[in-house]
């Protein structure tokens, strides 16, 4: 590998004027090694931040971190808050069913977040999170067809020390963080805390607008904004150093969320009216971010987890293990028609899931030639879905409550080694052999009391799976600066059952969905360590792709059904430079390019007894493109660190940067009508630090030539069509203050 060539390639530069330009390199955990492993000696495609880099790009949650990465889209659903429908090369999940399970997982200090709901991250607190392109079965397991997300949080660093954030801005946003620690007691024990404060109205206003052209009444709904944030969360963590060669850290963190929960905004397409127009008469507002809801949707939520790490150092290995806890309660409610008329509502849905998993594992670099890490892992999670639909008010005064029971566990063995052929040449092999089973009790929508005390029907499933995820490659360091790398890997997405399902046929499950990807890349630290310069290209196969389509049910609309709808070849590269040609200025560009569509979409037998019905049209099948995968994605930014005589001795930083995401269809079936346009972000801020950045204070703005865009659209059957997501111009001032 070139990782001590590129250290020698470092330390070799000399000279005052390059003093201070070189690239931090970044520590990645995802490879699991005994030891440290740098960024840019990974033989795989990541995009990896630090607290820093973090920082300086205003990324303050994974939304805001997808913009930076090549080929990723990091959306929320917006319906529901904090679920990720997350893409990275033309692979993912749109919508919020509950137990389809992502294609991007979500790790955090180990664990792996087993439920949608309330999923997504904050950047707040940590010191590492990396962005891995690319099935990443071996080491991580299931649910990784697509990359993974890998969150490293803060430790408590064996220093005392402080620290305090407050943002301002527009929308009435006041956040507030603040974190302390303690130096290590007795030479044992150390502590930290942190707290984080969210507060903010909602972008998306609500003044009752619109057209109202029907014989309903135009009603004379609550007025404000859409969606709130009000959520507080606090994390504390401890390190205990058991002896010189071992050391225990527990992470907790606990997150209250009574904000808002859906902006849902009801489109109108004049060649398929829907029941919001033709039966309401509902025409939406012309304003970008209007919008005019019955309901205002709240949220009641709670989670709290507890992370174990063990880390024992025996000799030429490391011990590792993690055992981690998580709890969520999610009680919300959602206008889901985006319409001031109950056509589809979630009213006051109730959920909660608990799950647990541990990982043991040992890695090992015992000799020159040779280092592996091999382990077992389990994971178990069940968790209760109480939905309730309000559906049709004033004309057919629908109210349906459903009830989902799941149990869900899953054990596995991997390994994954690393042979020098030579100096130059390493070769990886590695593998993972997983067995799952989920077990569903599902009482259908229209069976259920609607307080959830009772069901008429009870419908018991059960499935195992077993899967083996192979990986083979091999890297060459190309010179003492760069190294290419090819790579082969089988990852699977979990058979899932379908919690959206109407009759018992279309329950399920729908089995794994598997891909083979190829992977070739080059790495490069070059001009004495002022460029990384990154550039890897991929071709996937998928097989038995999970898709949600709508079904037509005669005399009664449409009813979700999730199946293995699809094969898919899809392909790309990716391109990411990062340059510091001034120890003041630093560089960044990423490029990506996908081209993601199905070699087949199958039609099916919803019922299985010969009855066709059709999933998508004869005429579209096996010539669709993938919903929500721009083919083209872009990000560039150029940072400037100016010197400043005042005030004792300061600094000014100037950042611009550009976010850019190709145009992309919204849905399945590839209608126009949903397609999302192009767009670009421009963000600018600036930073005063004072008193060797023990202070620094940030003015910044988002989205500055105000592009209007939407994250997700779709049709709920006939009944109306929705587009949600979306963030307007916003600006703000930040103040940072740091004590060591």
């Amino acid at each position: 590998m070139c990782g001590p060539a590129l250290a020698q390639v470092q330390a070799a530069a000399t000279g005052p004027a390059e003093v201070g330009a070189r690239i931090d390199e970044i520590v990645v955990t995802s490879s699991k090694k005994a030891a440290n492993a740098l960024l840019q000696e990974t033989p795989s495609a990541i995009t990896a931040f630090n607290e820093n880099r973090m920082e300086l790009a205003l990324a303050e949650d994974l939304p805001d971190i997808g913009r930076l990465v090549p080929n990723a889209s990091l959306h929320l659903s917006s319906t529901f808050t904090g679920f990720p429908n997350f893409y990275i090369r033309g692979i993912g999940v749109g919508g919020s069913t509950r137990t389809v399970d992502p294609a991007v997982g979500i790790f955090v200090d180990g664990m792996y977040i087993g439920y949608g709901a309330a999923a997504s991250l904050e950047t707040f607190d940590l010191a590492s999170l990396e962005v891995l392109r690319g099935p990443q079965g071996t080491l991580l397991g299931r649910n990784v067809t697509g990359g993974a997300i890998v969150a490293h949080s803060k430790s408590p660093s064996g220093e005392m020390g402080a620290e305090a954030q407050i943002t301002v801005g527009d929308y009435r946003r006041v956040d507030l963080a603040a974190s302390a620690e303690t130096a290590r007691l007795g030479d044992v024990l150390a502590v930290r805390l942190a707290v984080l404060s969210r507060r903010r109205e909602g972008y998306w206003q609500d003044d009752n607008g619109g057209t109202f052209t029907g014989t309903f009444a135009q009603p004379d709904n609550p007025q404000g904004s859409r969606p709130d944030i009000d959520m507080i969360s606090v994390r504390p963590s401890v390190s205990l150093e058991l002896s010189d060669a071992a050391e225990l850290i527990v992470r907790a963190q606990y997150t209250k969320d009574t904000g808002g929960s859906a902006a849902a905004r009801n489109l109108a397409n004049p060649h398929d009216l829907k029941a919001a127009q033709t039966i309401y008469g509902y025409y939406e507002p012309h304003g970008a971010f209007e919008i005019n809801n019955d309901v205002g949707g709240e949220n009641d939520i709670e989670t709290w987890q507890v992370i174990g790490e063990l880390d024992w150092h025996v000799g030429h290995g490391l011990v590792t293990s993690v055992i981690g806890y998580r709890d969520v309660r999610f009680d919300t409610s959602s206008d889901f028609d985006g319409t001031p008329f109950t056509i589809f509502h979630f009213p006051h849905n109730e959920e909660d899931q608990h799950q647990l998993s541990a990982e043991f594992r040992y890695a090992s670099s015992f000799s020159e030639t040779i280092e592996f890490v091999a382990g077992v892992s389990h994971f178990d999670q069940s968790y209760r879905i109480g939905e309730r639909r309000a559906i049709l008010a004033g004309v057919d005064d629908i109210d349906q409550a459903a009830v989902i029971n799941m149990e869900h566990a899953m054990s596995a063995v991997f390994a994954q080694g690393i042979y020098q052929l030579s100096e130059a040449i390493g070769i990886v092999l590695g593998g993972r052999y997983s067995t799952e089973n989920k077990t569903i009790v599902f009482s259908p929508p229209g069976h259920c009391a609607l307080d959830f005390s009772s069901c008429t029907v009870r419908i018991n499933a059960s499935k195992d799976w077993q899967h083996f995820e192979p990986k083979v490659g091999v890297h060459v360091n190309l010179n003492d600066a760069s190294m290419a790398y090819a790579s082969w890997t089988r990852g699977f997405r979990s058979g899932t059952y379908n919690s959206r399902a109407q009759r018992p046929a279309t329950i399920g499950p729908a089995d794994e969905e598997t891909v083979g990807a190829w992977e070739i890349g080059i790495k490069s630290a070059l001009w004495n360590g002022r460029v990384q310069a990154n550039v890897a290209a991929f071709l996937s196969d998928y097989e038995d792709i999970q898709q949600v389509v709508a079904n037509p049910l005669a005399g009664s609309g449409n009813e979700q059904v999730v199946l293995n709808a699809a094969d898919a070849t899809i392909s790309g590269f990716e391109a990411e430079l990062l340059m510091k040609p001034l120890a003041s200025v630093t560089l960044e560009v990423s490029v990506g390019f996908v081209e993601a569509r199905y070699d087949e979409f199958r039609n099916f037998d919803a019922n299985n007894d010969g009855v066709y019905q059709p999933g998508i049209d004869d005429a579209l099948a096996g010539n669709l493109d993938f919903a929500q995968v721009p083919p083209w994605t872009a990000y560039f930014a150029a940072q400037h660190e100016l010197p400043w005589t005042v005030f004792g001795g300061a600094s000014l930083t100037l950042r611009a940067s550009y976010a850019w995401r190709d145009w992309a269809h919204g849905d399945v079936r590839n209608d126009p009508f949903l397609i999302h346009d192009a767009y670009g972000l421009l963000d600018l801020n600036a930073t005063l630090a004072l008193r060797s950045e023990a202070l620094r204070i940030t003015a910044f703005g988002k989205n500055l030539t105000g592009a209007e865009y939407f994250d997700l659209a779709g049709h709920i059957g006939a009944l109306a069509t929705v587009a949600v997501g979306g963030t307007p111009r916003t600006w703000g001032v930040r103040l940072n203050w740091n004590y060591q």
